[in-house]
C-alpha cells in the first residue's frame, strides 16, 4: 500500500504522532529539529569553539619550510 501512496513526509509522521501522543508544541519542533538531522545548540556551540580554537591556533603559528640540503645542492646553479 504504502508503495502505491508514494514516499511518506517526515513532517506529516511527526505531526500525527505529535497528535496521537499529546505532545506540546516545543517537543514537536524538537523532533522535527532532530528529524532533519540539526543537532542541539550546545553540540553546535562545542564544536564551533573547538573549531574556531583550532583556526586561530594555526594561524599564530607560522608555517614552517623544511628544505632538505642534498636536494637544493642537486638542483642547477644551486650553491
Amino acid at each position: 500500500m504504502l508503495g502505491i501512496a508514494g514516499e511518506l513526509d517526515r513532517a506529516d509522521v511527526i505531526e500525527q504522532y505529535a497528535v496521537e501522543q499529546n505532545l506540546s508544541r516545543a517537543k514537536r519542533n524538537q523532533l522535527l529539529g532532530i528529524a532533519a538531522g540539526s543537532i542541539p545548540w550546545f553540540l553546535a556551540l562545542s564544536i564551533a569553539t573547538t573549531q574556531l580554537a583550532s583556526v586561530s591556533f594555526a594561524a599564530a603559528i607560522p608555517p614552517l619550510v623544511v628544505c632538505d640540503p642534498a636536494f637544493v645542492a642537486e638542483m642547477p646553479g644551486s650553491n
